[in-house]
């Protein structure tokens, strides 16, 4: 009886398990197929048999590289070649700099142990085996203090000391020099010189902190030093003055722009400075080299360096939005609205005057005494402009000329060496001024006093030798968007001015020299004389209709973003006042922007719109068997008829697939012979390089302003990328620098459009030219991480057009010379109240209306955070092609009419396109080449332990029943 018994309790007990087993793996197996280009991405797995040819002739993007340590040992070079032409000099007084070899050096902060090399989110890289400071240093023939070396090693390996972030607030957490040993302060008097490395964290997904309560910085900032990083350089200050410390160097390692007011702080006197971004991996040895010599610093900040990050216009503005000076506030009412992607919003208040705009025409009007400009202090808000850098030798300019041509300025100017011992080179930037006119003031169009058009480097230059640059800058970037009467960009009626100079502030001087203004006849306003000798004028009549037509389309060019104006906005409960040269202390900010949740507000910010139907829309053809396949299609124009053949043989489940399932990958598909695509984060770096190679911050690139240097790095890009597997990558980041706390502002270039779009240019030239699609990142008006998923982004169009957008045209323009990428990513916020990824006005209307952008647009990642706002039927039908998501063949049923299908056909026509003609994922496939998908181990797997364990359960609960069946015949029996 009881061995009966334990066997009816062993089925029993088999079935519940074997059944429970059953169940999580099936549900098991729908998320994970649910998700299968997730769990592809991240197991690796090869989704396709394709039958690849090894014919010369069908290697449409050849690598370079056959050794992956090849390819190793050029990145790592190039890397130390931008790092070295990037970083920029700042500060070097009595020539503190470079070091002599074999000089005695103490490296000081927890920075120096724990370097910024990179950053977190999708640039983020494992620098696990990076070399360090310490190595680098002594690898240059430096001796490196190792007591004051292991001493932080020791704090914070075993105290907790260092950087972090708590939540989304970033602390600086530095040793107290209350802290230090006496054997530390002693080893410090023992070495002449005290290097200090500042280094401040970011990364994706949460702004730098403006303020916080348990941040650090001395203004409740992370960006300002902290009191224990002051006390530091306070005491090194004192033993300089003692006599034990002979020189203090400060090294900036941030691509942030940390806050320099403290160069000017009672009891600190350092001798040099030096900006050096985020190193990625082989930069370091740069920023050793150029401490020693061997490099001699060239680059010229992309960022404009302050004394008071709070100083700008947009940030006066976020200083009124909360107790954190972010630049997200809450709407009023917003207790109505039904999801948190929908209560967000903060307003560009600045319009055009965003970094050095703003400061260099404050000070010129203030010279100038114009605009109502008050009491402004230019010094007591900038430490060194955009543009700046000094060398460790000294260049002179001579034989300006400008030659007119049509419509192009050839710029030419001689640079000469002065110096006697140090070789280097120089870059020459040319600014151009337009005329503030009364049609300006009248019509609220704004002009900056000085703005970037063109630049270029010199070759190295030996003491005494001397070259002749040339720059050609266009009458197009003459031209002013006037958003209020013309309603398009205008040429105003005026003297332009055109000059050179070390950064924008230098030009300016120059310019306002040839205007007749000196510091004596200003009473001290302009704070140099400038050489009016480094100025062409030139005049020019008003013109409303040369610009007002896209040089690449034909296409006429009028406002498309009036509903992102609150003051043009028809469901706006509030009017803003932008800031204006006009009236700078009038339009000052002086307040928060209160804006209320009215009825057509509340409609805006919903997501599912209903489709319009088009009564003339068909329903495309399916299922054709017309014989074309991908391949076929290379080198067709994009109208070519064979498009709507090849077209026609796929299905609106293949379609639904494949536009819906772009989680870093697009799908294989047998019916027209397009292979399995793969793609990865990585501006800076390829995301899982097989070496974790990684480049420095954007922001260095942009300072080498060398554009063959960049073209390079991105030919580097592309060769990892493919090393990889990837045939794209989400990359370039060109939002602008708008404030100094975007998270991401190691992603980007420059507050400055034209720097970040030419860069973007060279960059998206190089990576392609290796058959890696550059998915250009993010347009738009994504320049800050706070409520980044839905957050409303509220500007006037001069803005949008001028600052914003800008680098996007260069980048994502068919035009000659412009950068064509052939695809690009949208952002998660909202223009006004539209998501910028259903927004047609600017996917449509703008980027491939006015720009001929010819390729395919993807959203941001499409997660459960953000599946509110970002709606396949929004998406689709106003200008996206591709969602960052995990889709299928089903998720478009819902929206299967005539007008939505034939969308998602254009869709798919982009998609195959930009593979067909730019993706070395069509390596080794002809018109002959079988294409097919395959299944994946993992699924087979669940499969296989379903069918296992359903059978398991099946026959545990057959056997249970018949044990249990025996049970109460053989009661029956007993009772019998």
């Amino acid at each position: 009886m009881a061995s009966k018994l334990f066997k009816r309790k062993l089925w029993e007990i088999l079935a519940v398990v074997f059944s429970a087993l059953f169940v999580v793996l099936s549900a098991g197996y729908v998320i994970a197929m649910n998700n299968s280009a997730t769990v592809n991405n991240a197991l690796n797995v090869t989704t396709s048999s394709i039958d690849r040819s090894d014919d010369e002739e069908y290697q449409y993007y050849p690598s370079a590289y056959t050794d992956y340590s090849d390819l190793e040992e050029d990145y790592l070079a190039l890397a130390e070649e931008v790092e070295g032409e990037g970083l920029v000099l700042l500060k070097n007084d009595n020539g503190a700099l470079p070091l002599d070899e074999g000089e005695k050096v103490s490296t000081l902060l927890t920075g120096s142990v724990v370097f910024n090399y990179a950053t977190s989110g999708s640039s983020s890289a494992d620098t696990t085996g990076y070399t360090d400071f310490k190595t680098a240093l002594e690898d240059e023939g430096l001796s490196v203090n190792e007591t004051l070396w292991s001493f932080y090693e020791d704090k914070i390996n075993n105290d907790g000391y260092g950087r972090y972030k708590q939540g989304t607030i970033y602390i600086t957490n530095e040793v107290p020099y209350s802290e230090y040993t006496s054997d530390a302060i002693s080893s410090i008097t023992e070495y002449g010189t005290a290097i200090v490395n500042i280094a401040r964290n970011s990364g994706e997904g949460a702004d730098l902190t403006a303020y916080s309560a348990i941040a650090d910085g001395l203004d409740g900032s992370c960006l300002s030093l902290s009191q224990e990083e002051v006390d530091v350089l306070q005491a090194l200050t004192q033993m300089k003055e003692d006599g034990t410390v002979e020189k203090i160097i400060v090294i900036l390692n941030s691509s942030a722009t940390i806050q320099l007011d403290f160069l000017d702080y009672d009891g600190i006197d350092v001798d040099a400075a030096l900006w050096i971004g985020n190193v990625g991996k082989g930069g370091i040895s740069a920023v050793a080299k150029a401490l020693t010599g061997e490099i001699i610093p060239s680059g010229k900040l992309s960022d404009t360096y302050l004394k008071d990050n709070f100083s700008s216009p947009a940030m006066a503005q976020q200083s009124y939005n909360n107790t954190a000076k972010s630049f997200m506030t809450t709407y009023q009412d917003s207790d109505s609205l039904t999801d948190d992607s929908q209560t967000a919003y903060g307003v560009y208040i600045e319009g055009i005057y965003v970094g050095y705009r703003y400061y260099e025409t404050r000070y010129a009007d203030y010279v100038a005494s114009a605009g109502n400009v008050g009491d402004y202090a230019y010094s007591d808000d900038v430490a060194y402009s955009f543009g700046y850098g000094i060398s460790y030798t000294d260049f002179s300019y001579s034989g300006f000329s400008v030659e007119e041509s049509g419509d192009t300025y050839t710029v030419s100017v001689t640079v000469t060496n002065e110096g006697t011992v140090y070789s280097g080179k120089e870059v020459v930037e040319v600014y151009l001024q337009k005329p503030y006119t009364e049609y300006d003031e009248t019509n609220g169009v704004e002009k900056a006093a000085v703005e970037l058009v063109g630049y270029a480097k010199t070759d190295i230059l030996a003491p005494s030798a001397s070259e002749t640059v040339s720059i050609e800058v266009t009458e197009d970037q003459f031209k002013s968007y006037d958003s209020e009467k013309a309603e398009t960009y205008i040429l105003d009626a005026g003297t332009y001015y055109l000059s050179v100079g070390n950064g924008a502030h230098d030009a300016l001087n120059n310019i306002l020299s040839k205007q007749g203004y000196t510091p004596s006849n200003t009473d001290g306003r302009m704070d140099s004389d400038g050489d009016g000798d480094l100025v062409y004028a030139t005049e020019k009549s008003f013109d409303s209709t040369t610009y007002a037509v896209a040089s690449a389309t034909g296409n006429a060019i009028t406002n498309q973003l009036e509903f992102a104006d609150l003051n043009k906005y028809e469901g706006s409960s509030t009017q803003v006042t932008y800031v204006s040269r006009s009236d700078w202390t009038g339009t000052w900010p002086s307040a928060k922007i209160e804006v209320s949740v009215t009825d057509q507000l509340y409609d805006d910010l919903q997501s599912g719109k209903t489709i319009e139907e088009d009564a003339d829309a068909e329903t495309p053809t399916y299922g054709e068997s017309n014989g074309l396949n991908l391949a076929a299609m290379i080198g067709k124009d994009y109208d070519d008829e064979d498009w709507d053949r090849l077209l026609d043989q796929m299905t609106f489940a293949e379609q639904s697939l494949l536009v819906t399932n772009g989680m870093y990958s697009t799908v294989v598909l047998e019916s027209v012979g397009k292979p399995d695509t793969k793609e990865s984060d990585g501006p800076t770096g390829v995301v899982d390089s097989e070496g974790s190679l990684s480049f420095p911050s954007e922001g260095i690139w942009a300072s080498t302003y060398n554009t063959d240097l960049i073209e390079k790095v991105g030919v580097m890009l592309g060769e990892d990328a493919k090393n990889s597997g990837l045939s794209g990558m989400y990359a370039v980041g060109i939002n602008i620098h708008r404030m100094p706390f975007g998270g991401r502002s190691h992603e980007y270039f420059s507050e400055d459009p034209y720097l970040s779009g030419t860069a973007s240019v060279y960059e998206i030239g190089g990576m392609q030219s290796t058959g890696v699609i550059a998915y250009v990142k993010h347009i738009a008006f994504n320049d800050q991480e706070d409520h980044r998923a839905g957050g409303s982004v509220w500007f006037n169009e001069q803005e949008a057009r001028e600052i914003m957008l800008r680098p996007f045209e260069y980048a994502l323009s068919s035009e000659d010379g412009m950068g064509n990428a052939h695809g690009v990513m949208s952002a998660m916020n909202r223009a006004g109240a539209i998501w910028v990824g259903a927004c047609s006005e600017l996917l449509e209307n703008i980027m491939r209306g006015e720009w001929a952008f010819d390729g395919a647009c993807i959203t941001d990642m499409a997660a459960s955070n953000t599946a509110y706002i970002m709606n396949y039927c929004d998406g689709f039908m106003n200008g996206t092609d591709l969602f960052l998501s995990n889709g299928s063949e089903t998720a478009l049923d819902s929206y299967n009419c005539a007008t939505f299908a034939q969308k998602v056909r254009e869709c798919s026509h982009r998609i195959l396109y930009i593979t067909a003609n730019y993706s070395a994922a069509m390596n080794g496939i002809s018109a002959d080449s079988s294409v097919n998908a395959t299944s994946w181990w993992w699924s087979n797997l669940l499969i296989a332990l379903q069918v296992v364990f359903g059978v398991l359960a099946v026959g545990s609960i057959a056997l249970y029943a018949v044990s249990k069946y025996k049970e109460y015949r053989k009661k029956d029996d007993v009772n019998a």
